[in-house]
């Protein structure tokens, strides 16, 4: 797929997951502005953008923004992104998700490991990044 603008990627994430409260995509993208100017970072790696803020003790949690709908795609683009954040010393990235199933999406990720936890909205993936 062709490369698409952050406001595309964006547009893409709130049409397949909107989220209660929010409008339209457009308000979507000044609330991530918002966050961004505050204490949130972001990593775009391919049609994905990984939003991500500092936890405490070498811990990020992260959001990931999908701009497509693919398995393939989204894991060689998050192993870039987590390897980016290992990089930068980050030694864990906990990512939530509310879809059991998503488990198996996450055990195909190369060389870190991942482990679970039950959250109180789901779930988070817990991926040792040293």
């Amino acid at each position: 797929m062709a490369e698409m603008s952050i406001q595309e990627i964006i547009k893409n994430e709130f049409k397949n997951n909107p989220i209660p409260g929010v409008k339209d995509a457009n308000e979507y993208a000044y609330h991530l502005n918002e966050l961004l100017q505050k204490d949130y970072k972001l990593i775009r790696s391919g049609n994905y953008l990984f939003v991500y803020k500092e936890a405490g003790d070498g811990v990020v949690d992260v959001d990931i923004i999908a701009g497509e709908k693919s398995d393939k795609d989204l894991i060689n683009n998050l192993l870039k992104a987590l390897l980016e954040m290992k990089q930068a010393g980050y030694k864990e990235a906990d990512i939530p998700f509310d879809d059991k199933g998503a488990i198996n999406f996450f055990r195909k990720l190369p060389i870190l490991p991942v482990s679970f936890e039950q959250a109180e909205d789901g779930y988070v993936a817990k991926v040792k990044l040293t």
